[in-house]
């Protein structure tokens, strides 16, 4: 019976309509109060529980004895084949709610984006910023923009490049901008996978260990030193600033010849 039970709780009904149900198809026909006595829920429960039970087609009803002192209401469970409709209509149910949902959430992204040029940003720390590869996974846009010290980044989140949110991210078209101690790294620029890497030299600049990615009308800014922090900047105007940069910085490399590769991702993972 427990496992009965559980079942008809995975489609909806609660632990008691469970009970009740159950408790019914084993005596066939029953009072509410003998009901109450066998599934052992409280009879005024009973009769909410059994209300509802005849709204999903489970249980029928009938008067005994009419016009008899004494005559009382009897309910009976139904076949339970029925069960295969009351899915098949929570099925259906399901997909006007889908429907219904795509046009709310568009009325309310819409909300969303009307508080015209107010950025909206997010803070993460610790073990929270895995949030900000999730966030630039799920949401939809052409390319991504990114730049980064490689070694701190895949120090910070090992196998990022084959994590599932990492596979995801490379759905869309990817350029890398990076940079690394070991000089270039194999397997950064993989057209294959829509990416495309670019290796910079940093030996006279600042020291960094951190990431830029640009996404849609989003910037995730993050650092690798001490305590991992991220930030997400939602900003449509400041999105298309940070991709100007980049694409500045992208151009200026193009031409620059790139030392021989002697390390790949999969070398600076185990390093």
């Amino acid at each position: 019976m427990e496992a009965h039970a559980h079942f008809l709780t995975k489609i909806g009904l609660s632990d008691k309509e469970a009970a009740v149900y159950l408790a019914l198809l084993e005596i066939g026909r029953a009072s509410a109060q003998e009901l109450a006595t066998q599934s052992k829920v409280k009879r005024g429960t009973v009769y909410t529980i059994l209300a509802s039970l005849l709204r999903r087609g489970l249980v029928s009803t009938a008067q005994e004895n009419v016009g008899v002192k004494g005559g009382k209401q009897m309910f009976y469970a139904e076949d339970p084949s029925n069960i295969a409709e009351l899915l098949t209509e929570q099925e259906h149910e399901l997909a006007r709610t889908k429907t219904e949902a795509e046009t709310h959430i568009a009325d309310l992204r819409r909300l969303h984006l009307s508080r015209g040029t107010r950025p909206v940003v997010r803070y993460f720390e610790g073990a929270e910023t895995r949030k900000v590869t999730k966030d630039i996974s799920k949401t939809k846009h052409e390319h991504n923009l990114t730049f980064n010290n490689i070694d701190a980044l895949l120090r910070a989140y090992p196998g990022l490049y084959h994590t599932p949110e990492g596979k995801r991210i490379i759905d869309a078209h990817t350029r890398v901008l990076y940079t690394s101690k070991y000089g270039p790294v194999q397997g950064v620029h993989n057209l294959a996978l829509q990416r495309e890497g670019r290796w910079v030299s940093l030996e006279q600049g600042p020291d960094f260990a951190g990431d830029v990615t640009v996404y849609g009308n989003k910037v995730s800014f993050s650092s690798f030193k001490g305590t991992l922090v991220s930030v997400i900047i939602e900003h449509e105007d400041i999105a298309r600033l940070v991709e100007a940069l980049f694409n500045v910085a992208w151009n200026a490399v193009q031409n620059t010849p790139e030392p021989k590769s002697t390390v790949s991702l999969e070398d600076i993972d185990k390093m």
